[in-house]
């Protein structure tokens, strides 16, 4: 019997739901680039991170064109555990962000904050739905 880890299955779970959530003529006409990225807090600094992970969700949202979906979520039975799932029209659209002002100070906010460095995946859609 093959053994997962919790963190592989939730993993592997999500990655599921989320590329399933894709409609797949979109996933079949266009170029995106999907993101899952995974942050941790330090004890004690859950409510830090949730603040400073969710006002760069909001801002990506509202001021990067080509920021199709950025979804925070938290693991219900970890606080401070959390998930963003993204969706960038291409690779530029995805660096633009990366060297973008409220990129830069989330990540000079996360270091204090983060329990482990962060862990991004890079996804292009293949089929869904």
């Amino acid at each position: 019997m093959v053994h997962l880890d919790r963190r592989d299955f939730v993993g592997a779970s999500l990655l599921a739901v989320l590329v399933a959530a894709a409609s797949s003529a979109e996933a079949a006409a266009d170029s995106s680039l999907y993101v899952i990225a995974e942050l941790k807090a330090k004890a004690g600094k859950e409510a830090e991170l949730r603040t400073a992970f969710n006002t760069l969700a909001e801002k990506s949202r509202a001021n990067e064109p080509g920021c199709k979906n950025y979804t925070l979520l938290e693991v219900l039975s970890e606080p401070g555990h959390f998930y963003s799932f993204e969706i960038w029209v291409d690779r530029a659209a995805l660096d633009g962000h990366m060297a973008s002002p409220h990129v830069k100070e989330a990540l000079s906010k996360f270091g204090e904050l983060l329990a482990m460095p962060p862990v991004q995946i890079f996804l292009g859609a293949v089929s869904a739905g």
